[in-house]
């Protein structure tokens, strides 16, 4: 596993880790991978269209076009 160096203690720490076990900096600007926000985003966007814009799309083309 690649290993950067935390840029607040030091420490070498895997460079997936969200931050240093040793000090507790966070790790992704290190890494320069995703941070956490980013991730949060895309995961409530994906609960937004899932399970709200998703039932109510087929609930309005349900009550627009019966025959279906």
């Amino acid at each position: 596993m690649a290993k950067i160096r935390c840029l607040e203690c030091g420490s070498d720490i895997p460079r997936d880790a969200w931050s240093c076990p040793h000090c507790g900096e966070p790790a992704q600007a290190a890494a320069g991978g995703q941070t956490a926000g980013a991730i949060s985003t895309r995961g409530m966007l994906c609960v937004l269209l899932l399970f709200i814009l998703f039932p109510v799309l087929l609930f309005l083309l349900h009550i627009f076009v019966p025959e279906l």
